[in-house]
């Protein structure tokens, strides 16, 4: 083998193997859909509940206890109206305490989650 070709087929070889696309399908295939969660609204009185509490859900083939919010496993996807205050009924309804931090929005830090926000178990927070 001549040097160049050497080179050549060293650098083909590198850009096939950083640029695996054809992996990303085949994989894509194998795994399952995820689901879409459901869409959380305030109602009249622009309010949202939320219950936290367990579940059961299965991942390939294996049941696991799972924690969400409405539901066995992770929660709605809330919508709410740019610059309108809301309230979030909490409802812990786990046997031990828990928090809640709220991605994306502008709230108190109190309300924010973390040590100062604990929520106790079988209890609510607002």
């Amino acid at each position: 083998m001549q040097r160049r070709d050497f080179l050549k087929y060293s650098v083909a070889l590198g850009v096939a193997s950083a640029l695996p696309l054809w992996s990303r399908a085949v994989f894509a295939a194998e795994r399952p859909t995820l689901p879409i969660p459901d869409l959380l609204t305030t109602d009249a009185r622009n309010r949202i509940q939320l219950t936290i509490g367990a579940g059961q859900s299965t991942f390939g083939g294996k049941t696991a206890t799972t924690w969400g919010y409405n539901g066995n496993l992770l929660g709605p996807a809330v919508k709410l109206q740019r610059g309108k205050a809301v309230t979030v009924d909490i409802y812990n309804q786990l046997t031990e305490e828990t928090t809640l931090h709220w991605h994306g929005l502008e709230v108190p830090g109190e309300v924010d989650g973390g040590p100062q926000g604990i929520i106790p178990p079988v209890a609510s927070a607002r």
